[in-house]
């Protein structure tokens, strides 16, 4: 599904992907689209952010005063601890996250913890 923003989510996309606008979100580079996307989304309709990314985080931060969010790990342990998957499966889905880039490395549940 392709979800259209808003102007004011436009808008807000725009100020967090320009070089121009970073020391107002209190990051050093601008967000990627993606990021900006979620983040405006997230603000502009008062949803539950979800990133691992520090300077999205960052930003959320600064448009929403300390909005709801959600980091992916904990949403995997999540979902395990409340059975919608097993650890073994957190495990795997975090394993293919990493191999299309994610870039953290530390699995949601050790080995011996799987199942």
């Amino acid at each position: 599904m392709v979800e259209q923003l808003s102007e004011t989510e436009l808008s807000l996309f725009a100020r967090l992907t320009s070089i121009e606008h970073v020391a107002e979100y209190n990051i050093v580079a601008p967000l990627g689209t993606g990021e900006a996307a979620c983040i405006a989304i997230a603000h502009e309709r008062s949803l539950t952010s979800v990133t691992d990314d520090n300077d999205g985080l960052r930003a959320f931060g600064e448009v929403s005063g300390g909005g709801v969010y959600e980091r992916i790990r904990r949403l995997l342990v999540g979902a395990a601890d409340e059975g919608h998957i097993d650890r073994g499966q957190a495990n795997l889905i975090h394993r293919e996250m990493v191999e299309l880039g994610f870039y953290d490395r530390a699995a949601p549940f050790p080995a011996a913890e799987r199942d």
